[in-house]
Order: structure tokens, then sequence, then C-alpha cells
């Protein structure tokens, strides 16, 4: 089957969907978009779920039917620009419990590498390079 792949109000390709066993393969051609990097996302009735990254507009995945499942009845193919309008995601340390406290290692090891204390458990997490501006 074959879909459009729609980049802002125009579409710039197609989307190919070819069911193969337990796997569907989804391949995209898109022509006359410009040099940068493009998320490519399969929007269907119930939502959209992301394919991947491409620079040339061009990608090709294999998913089940599990993964496409939340698109629903499949209707087109989305390209969206990487960059500033994706969704703000919060880093790795701003997940840690509050419990948690981030400070420099001591003398003995290397100056970039970080002591994670959760509770009682001490993990050591090197990070290559790391700056520590303040003490959390």
């Amino acid at each position: 089957m074959e879909y459009p792949v729609c980049l802002a109000d125009s579409c710039v390709g197609t989307l190919y969907v070819c069911p193969r066993g337990e796997e569907t393969e989804l391949r995209a051609v898109c022509r006359g978009t410009e040099k940068g990097l493009y998320r490519l996302y399969v929007q269907g009735n119930r939502g959209e779920v992301l394919l991947g990254v491409t620079e040339d507009g061009g990608l090709r995945r294999c998913f089940s039917r599990e993964l496409l499942a939340p698109a629903g009845e499949l209707r087109r193919g989305v390209l969206r620009p990487c960059g500033g309008e994706a969704p703000e995601r919060r880093g790795f340390l701003s997940r840690l419990p509050e419990i948690c406290l981030l400070y420099p290692s001591d003398a003995a090891h290397d100056a970039d590498t970080v002591k994670l204390v959760a509770s009682r458990r001490n993990i050591k997490i090197t990070a290559q390079p790391l700056h520590i501006k303040r003490v959390i």
C-alpha cells in the first residue's frame, strides 16, 4: 500500500507499507526536502508512531503489529524537522529521586567521575568529560 508523506502542508514523498508475515515493512522515499535531519512518523486514525530519523528523506524499517498498533488504521507519513519543535525531555539527573545527591568524587579518583548516592547504595557513574558547576 502507498501513503503520502507530508511536511507541513505539502506532500514530499511516498510511504510504502508491505506486510511481511508477523512484521510490516515501511519504506519512505521523499524528494524536495531541505538538507537536514527529520523525524519520520506514520500517522493513523488513533495516533502516530515514530519510525526513525532520516537525513535525506529515505528510510526503511520493519515493525511488528504491536509496535504499529497505537497509530490505528494508517493514513499517511509525516516528516518533522529535528530541532526546536521537539518536545522538551527531562534529562537523566532530573528524573532521579529527591534523595539522590551528586557530588564530585574524592581526590583518589579521576576528576570527571561522579558518585551517585541514593539511600544506602553507592553507585559510581563515570562520564567523560563531565563538569559539575554546582552541588545539588
